[in-house]
């Protein structure tokens, strides 16, 4: 896939996200969300928030091939500090620089990957929350890809000079919560 295809698939998936979790209106907010960005040196990609109020379970942000990073504002709520949110973004831009996305759409036998992805054709269960069943080969080759993400995160975060234990911190709070974070990408 060449980077315009990519580009425009990207598009056209955060424009599918913006139709569920419309974007947030607070000048403030993305004000803080770049400080937070610059402090991370992950710049290269662009970043819009959205209004997850409809869809509180999504507390990840979501990154998308062509570089985007859609952040729910659910994502905020579910981060304790700075850190923690930084530690998000971190993760999202790991996923990016390793072109996780784009690699799974490019394999033609990971066509079933595509939907598990984002949020428009998941299944949902009673309470509307997504439900995804995937084989154990796709459950391992997403382990391993959610391992390089937060290995990438832990980089970042110590370059930017956060607590780079602030990822593994919220993964646990909220794990130990029963709020296991969530996000329209494989489970």
């Amino acid at each position: 896939m060449g980077r315009e295809k990519e580009r425009v698939l990207g598009n056209h998936l955060a424009a599918d996200l913006r139709r569920e979790m419309p974007p947030l209106s607070n000048a403030s907010l993305p004000d803080y969300v770049l400080s937070v960005v610059q402090r991370l040196g992950a710049v290269e990609y662009s970043y819009e928030l959205l209004d997850s109020s409809r869809k509180p379970d999504v507390t990840e942000p979501m990154p998308l091939p062509g570089g985007h990073i859609l952040i729910p504002s659910a994502a905020f709520l579910a981060a304790a500090g700075e850190a923690e949110f930084a530690a998000l973004l971190a993760h999202a831009a790991g996923h990016l620089a390793a072109w996780h996305a784009t690699r799974a759409m490019k394999n033609p036998s990971n066509r079933e990957v595509v939907p598990l992805l984002y949020p428009g054709s998941l299944h949902q269960d009673s309470r509307g929350r997504a439900v995804v069943m995937i084989s154990s080969a796709l459950r391992s080759m997403q382990d391993e890809r959610e391992r390089g993400a937060d290995a990438r995160a832990v980089e970042i975060l110590t370059r930017a000079g956060y607590d780079a234990s602030a990822l593994h911190t919220y993964l646990k709070r909220t794990l130990e919560a029963g709020e296991a974070p969530t996000a329209p990408r494989l489970a």
